[in-house]
This record gives structure tokens, C-alpha cells and sequence, in this order.
């Protein structure tokens, strides 16, 4: 198994967890009962309304790595630098929702670019314009 898609497994598996998490902060702020229902007329706040919007952002990052990452693997390439790449998106993307959930606005926005920035450029890569070595 190539490693980029080994590393991609690992962020589901981490986003699989702050779907948990957020789930356990809307429990502890409405019960299990109220969220058993239908749920319209809920509002959510503090940390598990930023939890909500944590995890969507998160989700959208899951969507926009998984056609440059399932491209490498179609292509054969895999680098040190494409490794590093994803390596770091899946920390910024980890810290940036942690950051969210606990109100660290500037940080937030920080991480947010720097996990665009390693998808965009996994695109090029695929899109062939950077040159890997090898």
C-alpha cells in the first residue's frame, strides 16, 4: 500500500474521532433524549456549535485530499516531498480543528492556509506542474 494512502486512512480514522468528540459535546449540552428526536429548533453553542462548524470545514478538507491522494497512488508517484506534504496537511488539519474547538481565532486561520496550501500543491503535483524526483 502506497504511503500517502496509508496516511490518508489515518486522517479518516483521526476525523472519525472528531466526529466523536463532537458528538459527545452535543450530548453533553442537550441530552441524549432531545437529540434522539428530530432535532429542528435545536441551537447549539459555545464549544459544541464550534465543534459543528470544526468538523464541516474538516469533512471539506477529507473531500478536497482524497482526488490528489487517490491520484498518486493511480500514477505511481510517491515521494519523499509527497509524503512530508500530506504529513503535514493531516497535522495542520488535526491542530486546526482542536484550534476551532477552542476558540483560537488567528491560529486557526494559520493552519487552515497552510493545510490548503500542501492540497494545492499535491494537485500540482498530479497536474504534473512541479517536477518530483525520481
Amino acid at each position: 500500500m502506497h504511503t500517502e494512502l496509508k496516511i490518508l486512512l489515518i486522517y479518516c480514522l483521526l476525523v472519525t474521532f472528531m466526529l466523536v468528540l463532537q458528538s459527545i459535546l452535543s450530548v453533553q449540552q442537550h441530552g441524549v433524549k432531545k437529540l434522539a428526536g428530530s432535532r429542528d429548533g435545536i441551537e447549539y453553542s459555545g464549544m459544541a456549535e464550534r465543534a459543528i462548524r470544526a468538523l464541516n470545514n474538516t469533512v471539506t478538507s477529507l473531500l478536497l485530499i482524497i482526488p490528489p491522494v487517490f491520484s498518486l497512488v493511480l500514477i505511481s508517484v510517491s515521494t519523499p516531498e509527497t509524503v512530508s506534504v500530506l504529513v503535514v496537511f493531516v497535522i495542520t488539519r488535526v491542530l486546526y480543528f482542536f484550534s476551532y474547538l477552542l476558540g483560537i481565532p488567528w491560529v486557526r486561520s494559520c493552519l487552515w492556509w497552510v493545510g490548503l496550501l500542501c492540497t494545492v500543491y499535491l494537485y500540482l503535483i498530479c497536474l504534473g506542474q512541479f517536477e518530483t524526483p525520481g
